[in-house]
């Protein structure tokens, strides 16, 4: 008995080397399509929004606050009241200028005629010179009285009507710097900031070697430049460079550029931060692969292939650009070709893969 179960396991054991090895399971794989197409080459950084125009308003008169005609965040137009200053004072320096005015007109009116009675007497030797030239003088003395009384009195109704102080641009308020019954200082005390949203700036910098291309889209005026708010959906696209800092920065190898965007709905706000675009060209029919294919080694950047037989084919290639999902192919791939996107790490060259999902 113990001989034949030996012969049993003897035949049983040459029966299995025999057998074939099973075959590697397929590895489950997801792949996009090498194709053409139209790709902007972009440049990515995070941008602030600043204010398209910032302005302090101070008060020209020095004087009491009696009102304040606008709310702390409201829209403002130019032209609009937002504080009142005491006019009492200024009316009544008005007054006196005026009143100064008129004596000095009255009284010049009354020397100009002396001086034409003793022009005519000196002419007949009816006159000394000395009155002559006394009368000429005193009326020639009084005209620049009344010239000065004319620009005193002007700057008295400037004065007067300074006591209303008016937005001078249309933007946004911000909060109160100066409370009803504050005496305020001419030029002086802060009363309240508008800040100008529309259109809304932009500011952002570039590494400098983009700086030939910027150059070109600030000579062609394009609009190249695209913002979105993170963790939102707001998006702006169609800005354009309207400042191109004249100088790099030495410490970091950036140069400043700043955008501008409609923004009539003053979605966009000062001192928010924003992911910016910079559009710097667009390449026609690029032979284009998914971004996510490449991958890099101590030799290069390559790419699994999906071979007709669904084996998976490591490939060399050069990258000639990255444009944001995609990557320009300058070499090492064909037109319709299939590449893994995802499951790399787990393939080799001859490697079977069941590819998941076909992308675009």
């Amino acid at each position: 008995m113990k001989a034949l179960g030996l012969a049993v396991l003897a035949a049983a054991l040459a029966a299995g080397c025999g057998r074939a090895p099973a075959p590697a399971p397929e590895v489950p794989v997801r792949a996009g399509k090498v194709a053409r197409m139209s790709v902007p080459v972009t440049v990515e950084t995070v941008g602030a929004i600043e204010a398209y125009n910032n302005v302090t308003v101070l008060s020209r008169v020095s004087g009491e606050i009696l009102q304040r005609h606008f709310r702390e965040g409201q829209a403002v137009s130019a032209g609009d009241l937002l504080f009142s200053i005491d006019p009492n004072p200024f009316r009544q320096k008005l007054k006196e200028a005026e009143s100064h005015l008129v004596r000095d007109e009255v009284l010049l009116k009354y020397n100009k005629a002396e001086a034409g009675r003793f022009a005519y007497l000196f002419e007949h030797g009816a006159t000394s010179r000395s009155d002559f030239e006394r009368n000429q003088s005193a009326s020639a003395a009084l005209e620049q009285a009344v010239e000065s009384g004319r620009a005193t009195a002007e700057q008295a109704r400037l004065n007067l009507s300074y006591c209303e102080i008016r937005s001078p641009i249309s933007g946004r308020a911000g909060t109160y710097l100066a409370n009803k019954g504050v005496v305020v200082d001419a030029y002086k005390t802060p009363l309240v900031v508008i800040n100008q949203l529309d259109p809304a700036k932009v500011s952002f910098s570039i590494p400098e070697k983009h700086l030939l291309d910027v150059k070109r889209l600030v000579a062609a005026s394009a609009p190249a430049v695209s913002v979105s708010v993170p963790e939102t959906t707001l998006q702006r696209a169609g800005g354009r460079i309207s400042f191109l800092d004249n100088s790099v920065d030495k410490a970091s190898g950036m140069v400043r550029l700043k955008a501008e965007f409609p923004n009539h709905d003053a979605a966009l706000w000062p001192g928010q931060f924003v992911r910016v675009v910079l559009t710097l060209e667009t390449l026609p029919d690029a032979l284009v692969a998914p971004a996510e294919a490449v991958q890099a080694n101590p030799q290069g950047s390559y790419v699994f292939v999906v071979a007709p037989d669904q084996t998976a084919q490591q490939r060399s290639i050069v990258v000639s650009q990255a444009c944001g999902p995609y990557a320009v192919i300058g070499k090492g791939l064909r037109l319709g070709e299939t590449v893994v996107t995802d499951g790399q790490n787990k393939l080799k060259t001859g490697r079977k893969v069941k590819v998941l999902r076909d992308g675009p």
